[in-house]
């Protein structure tokens, strides 16, 4: 049987058409493509050190840099975790695209390779995959 594509779906050679062909790459329906992609930014967030948890934050938050902070002041793991936690999913991709993107080639492929190793780890924890 032929899947057909909607009228609204089709765009073209746009941006709009290549997040739909992104959207299509996922499987299941709208909350669960959120909740791995949610899975997939805490595991992001899990790989990474405490120096580069503690840069993220105060830039975020406090808008300086991890150099200004004073020792004393700076923030305990457990902390930024618990803050990871709350922080709204659009929030958190525009901070993994800032992080990101910068990066160079080789290091973002073996960043995601991890990332996508404890994805799958965290689905199959969860009865998913």
């Amino acid at each position: 049987m032929a899947k057909f594509r909607s009228a609204k779906s089709y765009y073209g050679r746009t941006p709009e058409a290549k997040e739909n062909q992104r959207k299509n790459l996922v499987p299941g329906g709208p909350w669960q493509k959120k909740r791995i992609e949610n899975f997939r930014l805490i595991c992001w967030w899990g790989i990474a050190d405490l120096e580069t948890k503690q840069f993220i934050y105060e830039g975020y938050e406090n808008d300086r840099d991890i150099e200004d902070v004073p020792k004393e002041e700076l923030k305990s793991e457990k902390y930024i975790n618990g803050w990871w936690d709350i922080v709204d999913l659009e929030d958190k991709k525009f901070i993994y695209k800032a992080i990101m993107d910068p990066l160079p080639p080789g290091q973002k492929a073996l960043i995601l390779k991890h990332t996508q190793k404890c994805l799958k780890e965290k689905l199959a924890l969860m009865g998913e995959d």
